[in-house]
């Protein structure tokens, strides 16, 4: 399990120097589904979430997930899309808390996974509307 802070409280010493390195090898996971719609996972470290929200923008919809006591973001949640067909189009372990995705246009839902908490949510999209969801699990160590 990976739970990673909102807000990074770094102190000087080996576990700083230990953070930073683990962070910079992180990279955003892009990818398509559908053919042609575009995703990206990530959202880890503060460099990560400012390029994800720079981009924003490009994709409509943003999921993000963390944990319900802390507010800690979560890495290898589950997240299963589905369309109003109940066809799956989008089924990902994600390597990171955030999920921007490019939906055509439609309804969907969308299930979470995570320790063996399920979080259910749905979203529809019209045109280029962009929609937010947060989705919060209790994290165990």
């Amino acid at each position: 399990m990976k739970t990673l802070p909102i807000a990074w409280p770094l102190r000087a010493g080996g576990l700083a120097l230990l953070l930073t390195v683990a962070l910079a090898a992180h990279a955003l996971d892009r990818g398509t589904f559908l053919e042609r719609h575009a995703f990206v996972v990530g959202g880890v470290g503060q460099d990560e979430v400012a390029q994800l929200e720079q981009e924003r923008g490009n994709y409509t919809l943003k999921l993000v997930t963390a944990d319900r006591a802390t507010t800690a973001y979560l890495a290898d949640v589950r997240v299963l899309i589905r369309d109003a067909g109940q066809k799956v189009v989008f089924d990902r372990v994600l390597s990171g808390p955030w999920l921007l995705i490019d939906l055509p246009p439609g309804r969907y839902d969308i299930d979470a996974s995570f320790q063996g908490q399920a979080q259910r949510s749905s979203a529809t999209i019209t045109g280029r509307q962009r929609q937010d969801i947060n989705l919060m699990f209790n994290a165990r160590g």
